[in-house]
């Protein structure tokens, strides 16, 4: 047996030392090891590479989209090359660690004596590291960050990545305080950071909906009139916000082509006004500075009403800016933007602008009214002396399930307004319908019907009812199917269109700039021009805001937001997924079902002002 190498730090062999800086330096043997950011998959660095598909982009809460693929095979030389590529970036270190390192491997080339490191100066997150020859004083520095147009690149990245997680510097400034890291920028350094990152945004975000409309051109075979959906989103609840952002999606290409945030509030004007009134500003002062500021305010109107404002100015710029015309208008009920649209005439009234109403605001009305209905009717007895609500009646989770049979009713039937208007009354008779008394004059007939009692009368097995809705309950019903099944209701449906991609951009903006804090309008636009380039191109948004402030991407960069593309992409596709639609409904039946239940057997636990 050979001798055992007594415990300790292993012996250090002799090695040739080369000079650096000024600073003799043992070299580096090669590890063998990779590192667990390279261990991530072969991901393509081209921009055409980052690029996704705005299926892809809108499917993480639209049904109508669809994930992409990415080929994740690599070889051997292309690893190798991305090894080599990984020494580059940023990294977070233990300057005492450092030193550590540099005592047992660094000597000073002229006197042979230690080498120590220290901070000499910091400009925000750039730090500048001082090598010192205990003998013979200072040896070398260097910033440990680029300047590209005359910023340090870490701190521009650095409020970038602030902004794509929602936050802003007070986070930056616990994040630093967690990471023992010395105080980040100023206030006014990183407000100085993020106006540059507001201009580059916008710049991305209109050359992407300039993009997006060319595609949608193409889609229209050359023509300019396409449908569009359209819907707005607002930063504070209860009409009262500030700020709203509202935009249009080509429905065919499912990418946004314009958008508008108006503003109410300025907050130079109010610091300007707060000043005038503690007399720190003459009048003169105020009206100059006054005059010479940018104002953020751009209207004056209610919150509500910012809708049909922004509505208005998007269809009278649409072809002088988009060389689109807007002629099919997919929206909701819930403000009057169509009416204002359609009395303005943007197109002249040779070219009206009509209305495709969005299924899911349509499908949402019948649970509305049903749940209103129970409302109003609670308490009251019903023709068999029991209330409309109850075990067996109409249940929470009876009201989901009418609501997503109205739903299958009218999307299943798009383009054909009879058979849409019965399968509306099929989900509500088939559920009223006893072995006594079957009432599927409605139900598609024969064999193959999804209506067990119809696949019967063609000779299939035996159908015994369950889950009977009571006559005295389905009665009450009627009016409510009778009004959403109308005529002229369903021939706004036909195309089966909705507003899921705008839903999904919207969920979008308020994850880049949260409604749980406050916001300057210039951060409100910042979020919804990041949101733009973000769901019209993916992960590739980021590369090109970095290329219009001048910075590059970076090896790391590229390779992690091709990693987040890919995990929206597969979460997309789970989500899409029929196993994936089948057991989210089953849970939330279940969570329904527990749910009546428990309020049943507990009675009333909860109202308004209803106890003492």
């Amino acid at each position: 047996m050979g001798k055992s190498r007594a415990k300790g730090k292993p012996g250090r062999s002799k090695k040739r030392k080369r000079t650096f800086y000024g600073v003799s330096q043992a070299p580096k043997a090669p590890s063998g090891k990779i590192s667990p950011a390279e261990q991530i998959p072969d991901l393509p660095l081209s921009d055409d590479d980052l690029e996704v598909s705005a299926e892809a982009t809108s499917s993480s809460s639209d049904s109508d989209g669809s994930g992409g693929e990415v080929d994740s095979s690599s070889s051997d030389s292309d690893l190798d090359e991305e090894c080599e590529e990984g020494a580059h970036g940023f990294r977070l270190i233990d300057l005492e660690c450092l030193q550590q390192l540099l005592s047992a491997a660094v000597c000073c080339s002229g006197c042979n004596g230690a080498v120590t490191i220290s901070e000499s100066q910091r400009g925000g997150l750039a730090s500048c590291l001082e090598l010192s020859c205990v003998n013979c004083g200072d040896i070398a520095s260097e910033f440990m960050s680029k300047k590209f147009n005359r910023v340090w690149e870490v701190n521009r990245r650095a409020v970038f990545g602030m902004r794509l997680i929602g936050r802003g510097r007070q986070s930056m400034v616990k994040l630093a305080g967690a990471l023992n890291v010395p105080s980040p920028m100023s206030r006014s350094t990183f407000y100085s950071h993020a106006k540059g990152l507001h201009s580059a945004s916008k710049s991305v975000a209109e050359r992407s909906m300039t993009e997006a409309a060319e595609k949608a051109v193409s889609a229209a075979d050359g023509g300019s009139d396409i449908a569009a959906s359209y819907d707005g989103t607002w930063m504070r609840r209860g009409f009262a916000s500030l700020f709203g952002a509202f935009t249009i999606i080509a429905y065919d290409v499912g990418k946004v082509v314009d958008c508008e945030v108006l503003s109410k509030f300025c907050h130079k004007c109010t610091h300007l006004a707060s000043r005038k009134e503690k007399g720190e500003l003459t009048k003169d002062d105020y009206d100059r500075q006054i005059a010479e500021h940018d104002c953020s305010v751009n209207t004056t109107v209610s919150a509500p009403a910012m809708e049909s404002a922004a509505a208005k100015t998007l269809w009278a710029r649409s072809f002088e800016s988009r060389k689109l015309r807007y002629t099919t208008y997919i929206g909701d009920g819930d403000t009057k933007s169509f009416k204002a649209v359609r009395d303005a005439c943007p197109y002249g009234p040779e070219v009206p602008v009509v209305k495709e109403e969005c299924v899911g605001h349509v499908q949402k009305r019948i649970g509305t009214s049903l749940r209103k209905l129970k409302k109003n009717l609670a308490g009251k007895k019903l023709a068999d002396g029991r209330t409309l609500g109850g075990r067996g009646r109409l249940t929470d989770a009876m009201i989901d399930k009418l609501q997503a049979y109205y739903g299958m009713a009218v999307r299943n039937n798009s383009g054909d307004l009879q058979a849409m208007a019965r399968a509306i009354w099929a989900s509500l008779m088939h559920r009223a319908s006893s072995d006594s008394k079957p009432q599927h004059q409605y139900c598609p007939p024969g064999i193959n019907s999804w209506c067990r009692w119809q696949q019967q009368q063609a000779g299939g097995d035996v159908y015994a009812h369950h889950n009977i809705l009571p006559e005295a309950v389905w009665k009450e019903l009627k009016p409510v199917y009778i009004r959403l099944s109308d005529r002229s209701l369903l021939e706004r449906c036909q195309k089966g269109a909705t507003q899921n991609r705008n839903e999904a951009f919207n969920g979008l903006v308020w994850q880049l700039c949260p409604k749980t804090g406050f916001a300057s309008a210039p951060t409100v636009q910042m979020c919804v021009y990041l949101a733009v380039a973000w769901f019209n191109d993916g992960g590739v948004a980021v590369k090109r805001v970095l290329d219009e402030m001048g910075l590059p991407t970076g090896y790391h960069t590229t390779r992690l937001i091709k990693l987040l593309d890919r995990e929206r992409q597969a979460h997309a596709a789970r989500k899409k997924s029929e196993e994936g639609k089948r057991s989210r409904k089953k849970r939330r039946r279940i969570r329904k079902g527990i749910q009546d239940e428990q309020q049943e057997e507990e009675g009333l636990t909860y109202e308004a002002g209803g106890f003492d």
